[in-house]
């Protein structure tokens, strides 16, 4: 199918409100900001909030870094056409005294459309910190017609699918085993064995791990921009209510930007 990265960018999109990263080898950073391309789905970046010059012209922004969260074990993102059929993280101890790390499951997709499932080992969110002041952040006349990167999730592993219009059931699955020292978590700078399986696949398949269990991929990023009610070219519209300075909340969801596609990634064509 030629619109197969659109397609996987709409049902992912649909189910978390977030966009997925095609290739999430590509980083995509907090800050970044751009465009999402019509036809591919995939994020073009034209800058970052915390680029140096940015920082020289608007000092200010230097006091509000992003924000890591702690490591979550696991995040499964599944389209609305997917039921899941048990999803596990299950460290185990063993007899050469490693921790085996499992994360795996099974899916099955309808028949009507095609299904999309993006899983992450291990994800860690950055983030915009909300503190960060809303009337000063809406001179930053760079973002002014772009959506930015509120927030994303890098991980040292993924597995992404995007099934066929059969009716597919694919079961994937991580084995990795770590010191016992560092599990569950992986140990920083230890070449950690690891292995993604899966069965049943026909549809699109990639998956990737980082043997070192270094942050590289970047698999789901959260974008947004200023709500067009309140704000026109970073001026505040005379007509609008005053809005509450409580930064981020002054933000609406990116939205993709096309209409309803067909199970090729298309869109319908008006009767």
């Amino acid at each position: 199918m030629t619109k197969a990265s659109r397609k996987f960018v709409d049902l992912i999109f649909t189910a978390a409100t977030k966009h997925p990263n095609w290739d999430p080898v590509v980083p995509v950073q907090v800050g970044d900001y751009g465009k999402v391309d019509k036809e591919t789905g995939i994020f073009t970046r034209y800058g970052n909030l915390y680029d140096q010059q940015n920082i020289a012209k608007w000092p200010w922004l230097a006091d509000f870094p992003p924000v890591t969260a702690p490591v979550e074990d696991k995040m499964v993102v599944s389209s609305l056409n997917a039921k899941s059929y048990g999803v596990e993280f299950t460290p185990t101890a063993n007899l050469a005294g490693l921790v085996d790390v499992g994360i795996g499951g099974s899916w099955k997709f309808g028949q009507s459309d095609r299904g999309a499932l993006l899983i992450m080992c291990r994800p860690r969110q950055q983030y915009i910190p909300r503190e960060i002041p809303f009337e000063l952040l809406l001179r930053v006349d760079v973002l002014r017609g772009y959506s930015w990167v509120e927030s994303v999730f890098t991980c040292p592993g993924y597995a992404m699918y995007l099934s066929t219009k059969g009716g597919d059931t694919i079961s994937v699955s991580l084995k990795a085993s770590a010191p016992i020292p560092a599990a569950p978590a992986v140990a920083i700078g230890a070449e950690i064995a690891a292995t993604w399986e899966r069965t049943n696949v026909a549809g699109l398949y990639r998956d990737a791990w980082n043997a070192n269990g270094d942050y590289v991929f970047t698999p789901l990023f959260h974008l947004k921009k200023w709500r067009r009610r309140e704000i026109w070219n970073g001026i505040l519209m005379r007509d609008s209510p005053p809005p509450p300075l409580e930064g981020l909340d002054n933000l609406e969801d990116e939205e993709v930007p096309w209409e309803d596609l067909d199970s090729e990634g298309e869109e319908y064509e008006d009767e």
